[in-house]
């Protein structure tokens, strides 16, 4: 019987992969770093907003416009406390923030992103309707979380209001913003009562 399920649950995980289920987003490099800190977190921006800055443009629109999707997508899912993101492109350097790079270059690094470095920079267009982006937890010029996102963005309607787009950023969130401090010991999870 225990085989029977495990075969009908890989045979299900193929299925679902060769319909496109598992690439309409993909993260990676994502990190979250020692000096991240929930308590901090939940000082900075629990309760409040925090601003999302974007770096770049794809659909023909302007940064705002993106960040205010970006904000719109993330809002509800930051783990570590109810957060509102809010487009803000005067946000610079010297503030706690969520900033995002369009079509990043292919070795550019979260630490650049949040020290304002190379943002002029891009990658060249990918051609196959996947958006690129570059997201980063930065504490002014510190990057404390972050993560690469690929998203495939259907043609036709709303780009930034594509529901890969939406399901990409909600999980982006719980990824950058955990509920636990990276250095907090794991075993914990495993406490039985008796």
């Amino acid at each position: 019987m225990r085989r029977a399920l495990l075969l009908i649950g890989v045979l299900t995980g193929f299925g679902a992969c060769a319909a496109g289920g598992w690439t309409d987003y993909v993260l990676t490099k994502t990190q979250v770093r020692p000096a991240y800190e929930v308590a901090d977190f939940r000082f900075l921006h629990g309760g409040k907003t925090m601003p999302v800055v974007v770096h770049g443009t794809a659909f023909g629109l302007p940064e705002g416009e993106i960040g205010a999707a970006i904000g719109r997508h993330m809002t509800g899912h930051t783990l570590a406390a109810p957060t509102r993101l809010v487009s803000d492109q005067s946000a610079g350097t010297g503030t706690s923030r969520l900033a995002v790079k369009i079509a990043p270059p292919v070795d550019m690094s979260a630490n650049s992103l949040c020290a304002g470095e190379r943002l002029a920079e891009t990658a060249s267009p990918r051609g196959d309707g996947r958006l690129a982006l570059l997201v980063a937890y930065c504490n002014r010029d510190r990057h404390l979380s972050s993560t690469h996102l690929t998203v495939d963005i259907p043609s036709g309607g709303q780009p930034v209001e594509a529901p890969t787009l939406r399901k990409a950023l909600a999980l982006t969130a719980t990824k950058l913003f955990p509920a636990r401090d990276p250095n907090e010991d794991s075993d914990r999870d495993f406490e039985m009562g008796g």
